[in-house]
């Protein structure tokens, strides 16, 4: 009996001291990892694991960027004339009563000015600037009365296949609008010792402002002319309005309003 104690009692030491060595190595601490219950393989995954053809495509993972929204529609042919302002809205925003207008379907000849050809556009789209790849052109002259009359109001109007050609027609239109800057010059269908100077406002890739300026032997005469022109989506449409005086906040309000009626 005392024989079969000390046994016990050796074994037990046995267990303590390797307990004892397993803590105190390098002074670190043990992590207890706590078993985990796997569920048994299934059938399925079992076959796939194995590389089973017939067993079901795993789902692919989810893609959490957002998807492309569509481009705006375009301005067709068939919806230019109402992108214009009518006599009533124009009449308003300039504060006078405007009876008449003249429309055109095709924009006019570059005014032959010399060395400052590239200025042309500076009085209104013309062929050059649209270029050869619009699909519709729209012009509208609105004032008082044909033959009396204290302003003028244009609105002109040009549309592309997308918005791709109608933005490189419209940087082509302006490329040299800096350069047009305090110039001077004389259109042949003006009377003799009429000239325009203009002046070119800030303005950004999709927009170009500008004011003209008539002279009379090299002084204003009082009469003038604010001009802008814009692109968005597919068209390019330019606004001026003349009058002696300041034209104030008229042709922003007019490219604002024209706008606003096309598809961003």
């Amino acid at each position: 009996m005392k024989r079969v104690k000390l046994i016990s009692t050796c074994a037990g030491l046995i267990v303590v001291a390797a307990v004892g060595c397993s803590h105190s190595k390098n002074g670190e601490e043990d992590t207890v990892h706590p078993s985990v219950n796997k569920p048994a393989p299934t059938p399925t995954s079992q076959q796939a694991a194995a590389g089973d053809p017939t067993a079901p495509a795993s789902a692919p993972p989810s893609s959490s960027a957002p998807a492309t929204p569509p481009p705006p529609p375009m301005v067709s042919p068939g919806k230019v004339d109402g992108l214009l302002l009518p006599l009533d809205e124009t009449g308003g925003i300039i504060s006078s009563t405007l009876d008449y207008e003249q429309k055109f379907k095709t924009p006019l000849q570059p005014y032959a000015l010399g060395n400052q050809s590239g200025c042309a556009v500076l009085f209104g789209l013309n062929t050059a600037a649209v270029g050869n790849d619009f699909t519709t052109f729209r012009a509208l002259r609105q004032q008082e009365s044909k033959d009396n009359f204290t302003h003028v109001v244009e609105q002109e109007i040009a549309t592309y296949a997308d918005a791709a050609a109608a933005t490189a027609a419209f940087q082509n239109a302006f490329k040299a609008l800096d350069q047009c800057n305090n110039v001077s010059v004389h259109r042949p269908t003006d009377n003799a010792g009429t000239t325009w100077q203009f002046q070119v406002q800030p303005g950004d890739p999709a927009s170009a402002n500008w004011h003209n300026t008539e002279l009379t032997n090299n002084n204003a005469d009082g009469w003038g002319c604010s001009h802008g022109a814009r692109v968005k989506n597919n068209v390019i449409y330019a606004a001026r309005v003349c009058q002696r005086g300041d034209t104030g906040a008229a042709v922003p309000t007019i490219l604002d309003r024209i706008g606003n009626s096309i598809p961003a």
